[in-house]
């Protein structure tokens, strides 16, 4: 190594060649120096090497859109000169989106807004245009746009068809892309309503659009065509059956209309209780048979609670199953309940005096305080059903009638048979 005495004497040196080259530089005519020329800049050599060159570079290399700061899912553009596509999945929200670049630029701008990339959020609905300025204040413009891919969806997730508009109707089975749909024994294949639930921007057969007003011949396999926001296309093919005649030919239920009875159905045999006094010369029939199935009496057919009967004696339906060939009889008897004999009082009041009566076999007492009025008094009892009541032979209406008790009063109780009295005193 040098040592420090040999170091300080270089660097003396430099010291006395650069204070000899100041003096010289410095001196003009007079001095006996003659001063350095100066040299116009166009004669020199390489003039560019004098100065410090900025850059006019003012490119986006990369670019992509993302709707959080690190990145994820980032969805990368083409740069194309200077526009950049990006693609985005259906149901993208590009309302609130980060942008993630490179640029060999100084800056970046959006309308007057400085750009940092994977920071500043942007509205992409519309497209963005992003300028570029370079250090040495040119710039570049690029236009963003984003696009969101459609709808891709093109299924049927429900469909089936009915006979009329806005009828019952028969749903199908959906296996893949084929739907099969079995309807009634006798439908008319011909003209039938399609009820049909599909995502897509639209649904066809053949050049056809449909809708709910629209009727197809099934009597051979019909092909939709479901057609997605992104004009994808996806076939169904619909096949319809017809089911089998039904050999059902049963009598479910069976009652009368407005009177309260139901039968007993016991094999084919139908028993059926109505209430005394029911006229059974002249009843309807209310009904209920196995589906698709006919009744009638003898050769006239018979509509629930339409038709007409006489029912004094035993009545016999027959039943037509859907094939028209299984046929069951049912043999329906009407029995009347016999009238009652029951011609009791029960209970027995003179509300207006507030007393209820004891009632011990057909006597009635009733304690009142002295000197009541007893002259004019409206009683209220209760009789067995469907019994009637007289004093001396006129009918006596409960809480109306009014009697005088000042003496004891008898009560005739007649039963529903129209025979059977007791007199309560």
């Amino acid at each position: 190594m040098e040592s420090i005495v040999a170091i300080l004497n270089k660097v003396k040196k430099i010291c006395i060649i650069m204070a000899f080259l100041f003096l010289f530089l410095s001196c003009d005519g007079n001095s006996g120096f003659k001063k350095l020329q100066k040299t116009p800049l166009s004669h020199v050599e390489n003039p560019d090497k004098l100065f410090v060159k900025t850059s006019s570079n003012k490119s986006i290399t990369v670019f992509s859109i993302s709707s959080s700061q690190d990145g994820s899912n980032a969805r990368v553009g083409a740069i194309t000169g200077s526009l950049i596509t990006i693609a985005m999945p259906f149901g993208s929200d590009t309302t609130s989106l980060f942008a993630i670049f490179d640029t060999t630029g100084a800056s970046v701008v959006v309308g007057g807004t400085k750009q940092i990339s994977g920071k500043t959020k942007n509205d992409f609905t519309n497209p963005i245009v992003y300028t570029v300025t370079a250090e040495d204040a040119s710039t570049q413009t690029y236009v963003v746009q984003v696009t969101v891919a459609q709808n891709s969806d093109n299924t049927i997730s429900s469909f089936a068809l009915s006979t009329t508009l806005g009828g019952s109707a028969i749903q199908g089975s959906i296996v893949g892309q084929s739907i099969a749909v079995t309807m009634p024994f006798g439908t008319d294949l011909s003209s039938l309503y399609s009820v049909i639930t599909y995502a897509g921007a639209s649904i066809r057969v053949h050049e056809t659009a449909q809708n709910a007003n629209s009727v197809n011949d099934f009597s051979q396999p019909v092909v939709y065509t479901v057609v997605a926001a992104n004009s994808s296309l996806r076939v169904y093919t619909v096949t319809v059956a017809i089911a089998p005649a039904s050999v059902a030919a049963n009598m479910i239920s069976f009652s009368f209309l407005n009177v309260p009875a139901t039968g007993i159905i016991a094999g084919t045999s139908i028993s059926v209780v109505v209430p005394y006094g029911t006229v059974v010369s002249s009843l309807i029939a209310d009904f209920q048979l196995s589906p698709y199935a006919s009744v009638a009496i003898g050769l006239v057919p018979q509509v629930s609670n339409q038709t007409v009967n006489d029912f004094t004696t035993p009545v016999s339906y027959s039943v037509t199953a859907q094939d028209g060939i299984t046929v069951q009889s049912y043999t329906v008897s009407v029995t009347v309940v016999p009238p009652s004999v029951a011609n009791d009082i029960v209970s027995f009041s003179l509300p207006s005096i507030s007393v209820t009566g004891s009632i011990n076999g057909s006597v009635i007492s009733l304690g009142v305080p002295n000197g009541t009025d007893l002259s004019s008094l409206a009683a209220i009892f209760q009789t067995s059903a469907n019994a009637t009541v007289a004093v001396n032979g006129v009918p006596q209406i409960s809480g109306q009638s009014v009697q005088d008790y000042t003496a004891p009063v008898s009560y005739d109780v007649t039963a529903q048979d129209g025979m059977t009295t007791q007199t309560y005193t």
